[in-house]
């Protein structure tokens, strides 16, 4: 299981139905999150940046419909995702791109630079 961040901001009507209609929209979030195979950890809301912030677990294919789900809900005007791993599975990344690196044969500057003119 991945681990996710969605960023989503409101649009105007979004934060219009917000200020008319004060509720907890986190409980109605992580129900839906739920019922598209995500498991959320954490909502936070950025005043500086008006954005919500939600922590999950999950698929991303179940972040795919979970997405299309907000969004269609009309109260949104972006989402974005980044999927996130830890500080271990970064280091095992960068030796594993090591061992990647070390037995490419990159081009040198003068394959570069004929290709560039054969273009």
């Amino acid at each position: 299981m991945a681990k996710i961040l969605l960023r989503g901001s409101f649009n105007e009507d979004g934060y219009r139905g917000a200020v008319a209609d004060p509720s907890d929209r986190e409980t109605a979030a992580r129900k839906l999150l739920r019922e598209a195979g995500l498991e959320a950890e954490a909502f936070y809301y950025s005043p500086t940046a008006f954005c919500q912030f939600v922590i999950m677990e999950g698929d991303v294919s179940d972040l795919a419909a979970a997405e299309f789900a907000f969004m269609s809900s009309g109260a949104f005007k972006s989402a974005e995702a980044h999927l996130l791993i830890t500080g271990a599975e970064m280091n095992a990344a960068q030796k594993r791109a090591g061992r990647i690196v070390s037995n490419y044969d990159a081009p040198n500057r003068d394959e570069i630079d004929r290709m560039l003119l054969d273009e």
